[in-house]
């Protein structure tokens, strides 16, 4: 996201070689509609920008739970203590500063979408959790060597175990 159309194009040359997927929007506006369609792994921030500014933008991005996750990185020219704070209390995941240097841009920019990913699939699996936690189905869950290992409320409650952790603790040899 980038008002100056040179600056754009400069990261669509510095990236699109290393296999990215881009998309490109002049503004913040621009830039929060496209986000539910591009479904992007990182967003790319430049701060000054006219009318919403990048701070804004990373600050709406945050308070919507759908992008809460979504990584962001500002791309500023800004180099004093103040400004880059600012960006860390709008929610900023790091920071790059221009003129850019390819090395540092492709370095920032994969360890960005592996956290992302990771962060994605750390969300994933509360939610999965949670679902499986909360269910009036029992579920028990074995270790690769068929162990029981655990199970829901729901499970205990129908196989009236008092603490799986407990009754596993008094029978060891147990082999579910």
């Amino acid at each position: 996201v980038d008002d100056h159309l040179v600056a754009r194009e400069l990261l669509q040359g510095m990236l699109e070689p290393e296999g990215y997927t881009l998309h490109f929007a002049a503004n913040g506006v621009e830039a929060l509609s496209l986000l539910d369609d591009a479904q992007p792994d990182v967003v790319l921030l430049d701060v000054m920008m006219k009318g919403m500014d990048g701070l804004e933008v990373c600050r709406r991005i945050r308070a919507n739970p759908r992008w809460q996750g979504l990584p962001v990185l500002l791309v500023t020219a800004l180099q004093d203590r103040t400004s880059r704070i600012r960006g860390l209390e709008a929610g900023a995941d790091d920071f790059l500063s221009k003129p850019i240097d390819l090395l540092e841009l492709r370095a920032r920019v994969h360890t960005t979408v592996q956290l992302g990913r990771i962060r994605r699939q750390l969300q994933e699996r509360e939610r999965f959790e949670w679902v499986v936690m909360s269910s009036n189905e029992g579920f028990l869950w074995l270790n690769d060597q068929g162990r029981l290992e655990g199970a829901n409320p729901a499970a205990e409650a129908w196989l009236d175990m008092q603490t799986l952790g407990a009754r596993l603790a008094q029978r060891p040899w147990l082999d579910v």
